[in-house]
């Protein structure tokens, strides 16, 4: 998928939800999705031609919906995000699960000065769910409050980073984890 066809965290969620929908039953139906992500038949109905005409789902009015190849591979990345983030969220700060599932974090300005412990910014500059200036607010808000921040800056990458940038944030966690956390008391 290039840059200019990336697609918007919503039809990410869409893709998910097909994704898990045809993993248990085999293939997604329009109610699926309206059960799933509690929408209305319309909002299924515009983003499922969305998906289809990106060629990431097979979809006919009445049909079942399927994964295309890109599409399911676009949708496990997003699973694999979605997954990291909830154990981020519940195993590295503890939040509880359903906390985790609804992301109730999404503004920590207020937090800054409470926060402890090592922090990791990391930047898409053309993320347009949480955007650059918010995200340079966050880093003002850390530094008044005399936190320090390591910043990993993706330029050009959206909210979900695909393929060499994606690759980039998986390394640029792993080692400021083995740098920044005790080691395994196991």
């Amino acid at each position: 998928m290039t840059r200019d066809s990336q697609i918007s965290s919503s039809l990410e969620d869409y893709l998910e939800a097909i994704y898990h929908t045809e993993n248990a039953k085999g293939a997604a139906r329009a109610k699926d999705l309206v059960q799933a992500l509690g929408v209305q038949n319309s909002s299924v109905t515009q983003a499922l031609r969305a998906l289809s005409e990106r060629h990431l789902v097979n979809y006919a009015p009445y049909d079942v919906i399927t994964l295309t190849d890109p599409g399911r591979r676009l949708a496990r990345d997003v699973v694999k995000r979605h997954t990291t983030m909830k154990a981020f969220l519940t195993q590295v700060l503890g939040l509880p699960e359903d906390a985790a599932e609804a992301y109730g974090i999404a503004d920590c300005l207020p937090l800054a000065d409470r926060l402890q412990g090592d922090m990791l910014l990391t930047i898409g500059t053309s993320d347009r769910n949480t955007p650059f200036g918010q995200s340079m607010r966050m880093l003002d808000a850390f530094q008044a409050a005399g936190k320090d921040m390591d910043l990993v800056v993706f330029p050009g990458e959206n909210h979900w980073l695909q393929g060499a940038s994606y690759e980039r944030w998986k390394r640029a966690l792993r080692e400021y984890f083995l740098e920044h956390l005790p080691p395994d008391p196991r």
